[in-house]
Formats: structure tokens, sequence, C-alpha cells
């Protein structure tokens, strides 16, 4: 589930960023601990073993997250919610909701939520040795209209290189500095963040998917947070 917390709530960081200008780093750990099947029976996440963006959108919706200062990260899954223990103290951070897009959504509908809405997260196809190896570039021809799905991330924007039009994804975690408007590329961190959780990974953390084909099931399931 690490990697679908990491990617859920850097969705929410970004927009918490553009909506309140503050920058914020929220509890992965809560997350997991707290949104698990485990804890309370109303979600189908499981720890770090399986979850769910939905899931974890409507967690931060109902309950909202602490810092990760005041709720730290442990890499444990299963351990009991100490979300309760912090008391109020220290600040939640909310959103007003969540949306999923339909199966197969177009490109077009895509970009305009991330132009004019929030960044999302996307469930893919992520367990490829081309995707788990890569370096850099744009991605091609990788897995058109899977629906295999085994891996989140944040979907931030995207571009144009040499005639190719292309994704940006983001592992999501750490924030490294980027320019959020490079050439032609239309990177949506209003931020000027990038959101990444290994920086060896990819180009500084980020990765560009080809786009037009549905490359790892990309359209197939695209969430965002909802915040006024």
């Amino acid at each position: 589930f690490y990697p679908r917390a990491f990617a859920t709530l850097a969705t929410v960081e970004i927009l918490t960023a553009f909506r309140h200008h503050t920058e914020v780093r929220l509890s992965k750990q809560e997350l997991v601990d707290c949104s698990s099947q485990h804890f309370d029976p109303s979600y189908h996440n499981q720890g770090c073993t399986l979850g769910y963006p939905n899931d974890a959108y409507r967690y931060v919706q109902q309950h909202g997250v602490y810092e990760e200062a005041f709720y730290a990260y442990r890499g444990l899954g299963n351990e009991r919610c100490y979300s309760g223990s912090i008391g109020s103290r220290h600040p939640k951070y909310h959103v007003d909701g969540y949306y999923r897009l339909g199966n197969w959504a177009q490109d077009g509908t895509i970009m305009n939520v991330l132009h004019g809405t929030a960044p999302g997260v996307v469930v893919i196809h992520g367990t490829s040795d081309v995707f788990k190896h890569y370096r850099g570039g744009i991605m091609r021809n990788l897995l058109p209209g899977s629906n295999t799905v085994n891996h989140v991330v944040a979907l931030i924007g995207w571009g144009t290189e040499g005639g190719v039009d292309y994704w940006i994804i983001g592992t999501a975690g750490d924030k490294v500095g980027a320019d959020g408007n490079n050439g032609e590329t239309v990177v949506l961190l209003l931020t000027q963040k990038i959101f990444t959780k290994y920086s060896g990974w990819g180009e500084h953390g980020y990765a560009r998917i080809e786009r037009h084909h549905n490359l790892v099931g990309l359209n197939n399931w695209f969430s965002y947070p909802i915040m006024r």
C-alpha cells in the first residue's frame, strides 16, 4: 500500500500548496495504519500489501491527515492507528472529495482535470522490466491497453518532445526542486516541486510515457482529489 499512500498524499500536498499556499509533508504512515481494513472494516486497504486510492482519498476527506512530523513514517504495516492519541494539538489536512474518471478515459478529459482541477493518481501495470529499470527518455509501445493493475503513481502533467506526446508521472514522496515549465513540457505542479520517492529511478524520480495509446493502462483508472 505504500506506493498508493505516497502517490495519493503527493496529490493532496500539491493541491494544498496551490489552494492554500502552504507546503506540507503529510503522514503516509497514518494513511497506511488508519485506512487499513485491519483497523476499520469499512476500508479495503490491507496495510503494506494492498491498497486503493479512493479508499485513501475517502480517509483524507472524512478524517484528515496529520503532518509527518507528528505521525512519523515507520515503514510498517498492520500497526494500530495512533491518530486518536495525537488529538487536537496539531492540525489535520482534508480534501472536500474525490472523483474517479471512467475506464479508458480520453486523454483530453484527463488533461482538462490536470489543467483546471488537480493532479491525480493512476493505477497501472508497473512491474515490467522496462518500467522497473527505466532510466530516462519517453517510454513507447509499453503494454498498450493493459488491464493488469499492480502499481500506483501520481500523474502530474504532459508534454511533447521530438513530435512525441507524453505523460509525466511521479513516484511520489520526497520533494526535489524542478523547473515547472521546461520547453514544451507542461508540468502542472504549481509549487514548482516534484514529489519523488526514488530519486535514483527514472528522470530524477519521474518518468515520461507516450500518450494516446493507454500504455501500461494509464487511462483506465484516474482518480483525483477535490479541494475548495
